[in-house]
């Protein structure tokens, strides 16, 4: 659509995914007896002519709304300009659990706090007719842990379940010979193009024209994945069976990268191979329980539900979506503005090394030639590369958020940026966890298979050298270990995060006016005057202290790093185990 916002426009490693997705769509199509239409010119001219040569009779247009809002304005006016010339057009959810212009969180917060404090205040005896046991939301309640989890899923328990997803078509009917005529070639879209074995500049991420397979810099990605609703079900069904019902997926087995234990259902989702409502009730039907858990906690002891993890991951999806709604600006500009002046000390050539997988952690080079191999890794190594790239390297978000938007074969531009500014401290939901680019690896790569995978020129190291190379007798490589293996981008990690800490604690101090009383951020809501949102702000911060609180250690895995205190912070906070 030549009248399209190319805010955003799909690039790099996901852009190969659409085309090999629409490649099967189109043979799908043409079994059934119909087919896929490709035009390329202004949408509303060139619909128009789609549908003349469709039919002579009724005329109508059936879309799916995009989540992103420039894409929905653009859609709307599509829309409205084919009203006008006696088309019909109806619209339906995209492919999310709701539709984020019906969402309204806020408000729905709001009313779920008026019914909670109602019900406090009858336990406690107040009389029938005190404003508290009222039920009416106040005029202006600040919202707390806005952004988090539990303020979403209170706005959900409002809304109920999300629909079911429509039954299999069957049948379609057949698309006139002349439609077929009008359609260009799924090549011309230029999607599949991916020339160049090296590292290009993102304006030269795609050719002008494919070259021959041993130049494709796609190869990898092709052969790792394949495509289409029939093998995504075949995907979909073996991970219910095989990873969630056994409970791997709840429990510390879905931090491993060296293993299958997460869905790699991510690209079908985001191209609809797969509904996210199909895969929701699919998972959603599963009873299964397991003792398998992240984390004991000691006021829900016993066996779990095998799905309560994997369902969460799609309230997190959709509350990414409607905070792009929400704030349309949250790819570019942090969500939290004093963030804005946020000093950031790494520089291009570091950046760099993070983007090639040659920054000497063998950890975060393994996750990121693995990202640019099959435009995919784990969530946790996602988790690890982030942190690696803005707590000890110092270099923005943006950066990150760049990279990932080239390389994804899933890329989402919502999910993409709302995980990239927590992660930068600029989002609504700072990480309490800092993960270790080197002791992570007990969690995730105990045995070293990761690593030997995606970095071969370690593979003949004992495990107990393999995420420290550096660490490593001479004698063990066959030749000086720079000519290895890279040196590391930097020497004291314990240094570089503290050096980091310092600049966002800074930026706290430049900008009292938006820290709580209790150490947490506020937040200035743009289509709420006068209403603020606290945030969830790391202990760590909220303290206002270059000392660790949290703190991955080689004897602790995962995120939890023993137990240590939060000294007193701003307004006298009392002191708070670390989670």
């Amino acid at each position: 659509d030549t009248g399209e916002n190319t805010l955003h426009r799909l690039q790099g490693a996901a852009r190969v995914c659409k085309h090999e997705s629409l490649k099967v769509f189109s043979d799908t199509l043409s079994s059934m007896g119909s087919g896929l239409v490709i035009r390329s010119g202004d949408a509303v001219e060139e619909l128009l002519a789609v549908l003349a040569a469709v039919t002579t009779g009724r005329r109508c247009l059936v879309f799916n709304k995009r989540l992103e809002p420039w894409h929905r304005s653009r859609d709307q006016e599509v829309a409205e300009a084919l009203r006008s010339a006696r088309i019909e057009v109806e619209a339906f959810v995209g492919n999310a659990l709701y539709d984020p212009e019906e969402l309204k969180p806020i408000e729905r917060w709001q009313r779920w706090r008026a019914r909670v404090r109602a019900e406090e205040a009858e336990n406690r005896g107040l009389a029938a007719d005190s404003k508290a046991r009222s039920g009416v939301p106040k005029a202006q309640e600040h919202i707390s842990g806005f952004g988090s989890y539990r303020f979403f899923h209170h706005a959900l328990e409002e809304l109920g379940p999300p629909p079911h997803p429509l039954g299999d078509v069957k049948r379609l009917p057949r698309l006139p010979e002349r439609a077929l005529r009008m359609s260009v070639g799924l090549e011309a879209l230029g999607y599949g193009a991916s020339a160049g074995m090296a590292f290009p500049r993102p304006s030269r991420q795609h050719a002008e024209r494919p070259t021959a397979k041993q130049d494709d810099w796609a190869a990898e990605m092709r052969r790792y994945w394949s495509f289409g609703e029939a093998v995504a079900m075949v995907r979909l069904e073996h991970f219910l069976a095989e990873v969630l019902a056994a409970g791997d997926f709840e429990g510390r087995k879905r931090l491993r990268a060296d293993e299958q234990n997460t869905s790699e259902l991510s690209p079908y989702i985001r191209f609809g191979e797969l509904s996210a409502r199909t895969v929701y009730w699919a998972a959603k039907r599963r009873r299964e329980k397991t003792s398998q858990k992240l984390f004991e906690d000691p006021l829900h002891p016993g066996a779990i539900k095998a799905n309560g993890t994997f369902l969460r991951r799609f309230v997190w999806r959709d509350l990414s979506y409607w905070f792009l709604y929400e704030f349309p600006t949250m790819s570019e500009i942090s969500l939290r503005p004093q963030y804005e002046t946020e000093v950031w000390t790494g520089t291009g050539r570091q950046l760099q090394r993070w983007q090639h997988g040659r920054t000497g952690f063998p950890l975060v080079d393994a996750g990121m030639r693995q990202l640019w191999s099959i435009g995919w890794m784990p969530n946790y190594l996602r988790h690890l590369v982030a942190q690696t790239l803005i707590e000890y390297m110092d270099i923005t978000w943006k950066e990150g958020l760049k990279w990932f938007d080239w390389t994804l074969v899933d890329a989402d531009v919502a999910i993409n940026a709302f995980s990239w500014q927590n992660g930068g401290h600029s989002g609504p939901d700072q990480w309490e966890f800092v993960l270790h680019p080197v002791h992570a690896a007990k969690s995730c790569d105990p045995e070293g298979n990761y690593v030997r995978r995606w970095v071969p020129e370690l593979a003949g190291l004992p495990t107990e050298y393999l995420h420290r190379p550096w660490d490593a007798p001479p004698r063990l490589f066959s030749a000086p270990m720079k000519n290895v293996y890279p040196s590391r981008v930097l020497q004291d990690l314990d240094a570089a995060r503290r050096d980091h800490a310092s600049r966002v604690i800074e930026v706290r101090r430049r900008h009292p006016e938006m820290v709580a009383r209790t150490g947490h951020e506020w937040l200035k809501l743009p289509n709420n005057p006068g209403l603020l949102a606290k945030l969830v702000t790391r202990d760590e911060f909220r303290a206002e202290t270059r000392d660790f609180i949290y703190k991955q250690t080689p004897a602790a895995s995962g995120a939890k790093a023993g137990r240590r205190f939060v000294p007193a912070g701003r307004g006298g906070d009392s002191a708070q185990a670390v989670r």
